[in-house]
């Protein structure tokens, strides 16, 4: 029955044309198979679903909003071991450690925050605090941030009104991301406006402290201006993703494709910059969202080649590249292994050793090593008997079950 139906179908120029993805080359190896002796066939056994579904199928997009990662921007963990993760478009969605989906988010609604109380919504990044008691949202095409009583669902507070502008008017314009600080304020980045009207500044963004009981701005810490320079002249320009860890603040510099280090504890003191690699110079780095990885490593994904980086926090010296480079819309199609697109979220799972990215562009989570290799693990279990190989694939060890991949 399976040959006479791939075989229908690969003689089938009318239904060809909605597959094209296939490829006369894969209408062929299909029929090759279906042509095989069953018997002659060995079933491989998939990973355990949950693992699984972080990778949302290597070779497939998850459009269905009840799988909870319909758009995702941002992976949050919580207290209990799960994760949040952040759709752009759609509710927010919790998932248990190994992916499983559990539920969405039991309070707010994906809508319109101006118009309804407690909606959110064209969501690019948040933060919850480290006690879980309170939920900050950035809801960028809106130009506002929301933050939310965890525990209850309660609204506290929102900054901005809808109205792209300035940080001293009390407004953000697309703003990108939001961190707790451990002073309990929240940092926001904006990657448009002005932090100060009166100020000589440029249109470019900037970071900014609100306080965490209020929503009150405290303070505008970098924009950018004429004449301006690097992160050490506390200056930014286009300011994307953050992240916050051992007592240091990291923003993301866009425009300037430099990731700046500040340290947190007791102000915001400037310690360094950790700027392009010479080594990576293609479309520049343009990074949108860092992360610390394991062994003293900060991960950043470059937005402009489509790559997470490795870079020393000690020396900014690049270590490791994962993903595709110089990413073409045209000749390296959507949904392939190891493809991102858009990342605008990157944390690290300790556990597992990789680094999971919030992929909106391929609408799914990724879970990708800290090196340029892949290992994979099938858990194949073979039955009495053994099994009858058709193909072996370059690099599988049968001893380990482990597939390295380039």
């Amino acid at each position: 029955c399976l040959k006479t139906f791939i075989n229908d179908l690969a003689n089938n120029d009318a239904l060809k044309r909605h597959m094209p993805s296939i490829g006369e080359l894969g209408w062929q190896q299909l029929k090759d198979e279906a042509a095989l002796n069953a018997n002659q066939i060995w079933t491989e056994h998939l990973p355990p679903a949950g693992w699984n579904q972080v990778n949302h199928g290597v070779l497939s997009s998850y459009y269905n909003k009840n799988e909870g990662c319909y758009d995702p921007v941002k992976i949050l963990c919580l207290l209990d071991g799960n994760y949040l993760v952040i759709n752009y478009s759609s509710q927010c969605a919790i998932f248990s450690p190994d992916f499983l989906f559990l539920e969405w988010l039991p309070f707010g609604s994906s809508g319109n925050p101006l118009t309804v109380p407690d909606a959110y919504g064209n969501l690019r990044g948040g933060d919850i605090n480290a006690d879980n008691t309170k939920l900050a949202l950035v809801n960028y095409g809106y130009h506002l941030i929301r933050c939310f009583d965890y525990l209850t669902g309660q609204v506290l507070w929102s900054f901005g009104d809808g109205t792209p502008g300035n940080a001293s008017d009390g407004r953000v314009y697309n703003p990108r991301d939001a961190v707790w600080l451990p002073n309990g304020n929240l940092m926001i980045s904006s990657y448009n406006g002005r932090g100060d009207t009166s100020a000589s500044s440029y249109n470019t963004g900037f970071v900014a402290e609100l306080d965490g009981a209020t929503g009150a701005l405290v303070e505008v810490h970098l924009e950018y201006g004429p004449g301006a320079g690097f992160f050490n002249r506390l200056e930014c320009n286009y300011p994307t993703g953050m992240a916050m860890f051992d007592d240091h603040l990291y923003i993301c510099s866009y425009g300037r494709d430099e990731i700046g280090c500040f340290d947190v504890s007791s102000g915001f003191e400037y310690v360094r910059t950790y700027k392009k690699p010479a080594i990576i110079n293609e479309d520049g780095v343009n990074p949108a969202a860092c992360c610390k990885g394991a062994d003293g490593v900060l991960i950043v994904y470059s937005s402009g080649l489509k790559e997470l980086a490795g870079l020393s926090l000690a020396t900014g010296d690049l270590l490791w590249y994962a993903g595709i480079a110089g990413f073409d819309a045209v000749s390296q199609p959507r949904n392939q292994p190891n493809e991102l697109w858009d990342v605008y979220g990157i944390i690290w799972d300790d556990a597992r050793q990789v680094t999971l990215a919030a992929d909106y562009g391929n609408r799914r989570i990724q879970a990708l090593p800290q090196s340029n290799t892949w290992t994979i693990q099938y858990n194949v279990t073979p039955p009495a008997g053994g099994y009858h190989l058709v193909q072996m694939p370059k690099g599988y060890d049968p001893t380990t079950q482990t597939m390295t991949l380039p």
